[in-house]
């Protein structure tokens, strides 16, 4: 669950970082461009002042370029100042828009011409005034030229190093949520196999459960198929087992079961499998083993599970079948192979017990 939130805030960070950097992006397009604009207006109102300073041309016209160079200085100031300040501008279409105040290496070219014009707060209307003027904006025009090019040029770098610490962000962002997406996918994957392993494993023993038999049976006939080789089972019945219930309890029969699988674990080789079919029958898996050398196991695990204590004077042993088929075989044909000679030698091992009982009750007749 924490994988998870973690997931969707470093997703809802990264998304918020587009954001940023859409917001960033188009303020600082904002800014640059009125950055630029202002040499154009500096250039227009000079124009048009020197126009309507100049005796000659007609009134109509001189009038229509005070008007002109009026509505250009006066925007050119506002614009100035709010790069000054921050504030209320207009866009390229009488739009309003806000810009921030300007920092770093943009303060000293507006600051440079804010001292420039600043003692000209509107255009002059007298005739004298305004020649005056005139001659202020050509013998400044380069410097005011050059300065807002330097603003220009210095919200490009200032725009540029912005959004680079913000795709940076993002990018750290969408990797940490990558990663976290991986830790995610890598946990679900442990579960699932937790789950297929839990669904395979019996509870109380820790061995393959009847389920995990068979789909491992498949799965080691299908190899055999493709070596070549045999594939044996070994069956197991607990011989005095519900004398250990009747007696003891279940509790104790349990740890029958259990003592029981860890002894079948740490006797079986390390590529067979082990599994408890039920009750009190185990299986061995044991690939590419031939029938002989599959008896001569039997026989062996057989010695080695023939006093297994359960509890002071208590003890199971084990009947133990075998079968060995070709590739071809079907787990159940196995299995069912494996029961029959398992059940053979368990009618053996009553025979046998009722031999002794009866040589036993001879010697003492009581």
């Amino acid at each position: 669950m924490l994988s998870i939130a973690l997931f969707v805030v470093l997703d809802f960070g990264t998304l918020a970082f587009g954001y940023q950097i859409s917001k960033q992006v188009e303020q600082d397009a904002v800014a640059i461009n009125l950055a630029g604009r202002q040499r154009m207006l500096s250039q227009r109102a000079t124009k048009a002042v020197l126009l309507a300073s100049n005796e000659k041309p007609p009134g109509e016209q001189r009038t229509a370029a005070i008007t002109e160079a009026n509505a250009a200085y006066d925007l050119f100031l506002e614009t100035l100042r709010a790069f000054a300040k921050g504030g209320k501008a207009r866009g390229g279409a009488g739009q309003p828009v806000m810009l921030d105040r300007v920092e770093g290496k943009a303060v000293a070219p507006v600051e440079k011409v804010l001292a420039i014009v600043g003692r000209y707060e509107h255009l002059p209307n007298d005739p004298k005034a305004l020649q005056a003027f005139s001659t202020f904006l050509v013998a400044n025009n380069q410097t005011i030229l050059d300065s807002m090019n330097q603003l220009t040029n210095e919200l490009e770098k200032q725009s540029v190093a912005v959004v680079s610490k913000l795709r940076l962000a993002q990018s750290l962002a969408f990797l940490l949520s990558l990663l976290n997406f991986g830790a995610i996918l890598a946990s679900m994957l442990r579960q699932r196999k937790t789950a297929e392993r839990s669904s395979m494993t019996d509870i109380l023993t820790g061995l393959l459960n009847r389920t995990g038999i068979y789909r491992t049976l498949d799965e080691e006939i299908a190899a055999a198929r493709k070596k070549g080789k045999p594939i044996g089972v070994l069956l197991l019945d607990l011989n005095g087992f519900k004398t250990i219930n009747d007696e003891h309890g279940h509790a104790m029969g349990d740890k029958a079961l259990i003592d029981v699988s860890q002894k079948l674990t740490d006797w079986c080789p390390r590529n067979w499998s082990a599994g408890r079919l039920g009750g009190d029958e185990f299986v061995v898996i044991c690939p590419g083993v031939h029938t002989k050398v599959l008896e001569n196991y039997a026989r062996e695990l057989t010695r080695y599970l023939k006093r297994v204590e359960v509890t002071e004077g208590a003890f199971v042993s084990a009947s133990v079948g075998w079968a060995s088929s070709p590739p071809e075989t079907t787990p159940d044909s196995l299995m069912s192979a494996a029961d029959a000679m398992m059940y053979s030698e368990k009618e053996h091992h009553k025979v046998q017990r009722y031999r002794e009982s009866s040589r036993s009750a001879a010697i003492d007749p009581a």
